[in-house]
């Protein structure tokens, strides 16, 4: 297997972006933890399912494909010139997005929704001492 370029986005960074982008509009609601429980909420009632779990095998594969569906709790940014642009300005390292290959790019840009997924874990672990998945 190709070794990948060592590229690298500060974490804490990219979870306030996640976590700046929950809403709920039934509330307006801006309490961090009521945002991130209703997020959770919303993924349990719409997407973990049976069949779900065992067509993607995991709660974390499960949380990524709602993801990708464009919940209307999350305001995330999905083309991939937005995430290249918040790739960018989360750089950290002597490796920049654009030094990378073609397919270290198509594999950065594949891995935002498991960025997203952790993040989200991470926020409800900080709020809950317990994980989604």
């Amino acid at each position: 297997m190709k070794t990948l370029t060592p590229y690298k986005i500060n974490k804490e960074q990219f979870r306030d972006y996640v976590a700046s982008r929950m809403f709920n509009d039934d509330t307006q609601e801006e309490d961090e933890r009521e945002l991130i429980n209703y997020v959770v909420e919303r993924f349990k009632a719409e997407y973990l399912f049976p069949q779900n779990l065992i067509r993607y095998k995991t709660i974390q594969k499960c949380l990524e494909e709602w993801l990708r569906g464009l919940p209307s709790c999350l305001g995330i940014d999905f083309y991939n010139g937005d995430i290249i642009n918040i790739y960018k300005a989360m750089e950290v390292g002597e490796v920049g997005f654009e030094e990378l290959l073609e397919e270290e790019q198509e594999y950065m840009l594949n891995s935002y929704w498991k960025f997203v997924s952790y993040s989200l874990n991470e926020i409800y672990l900080k709020h809950n001492q317990a994980t989604i998945f």
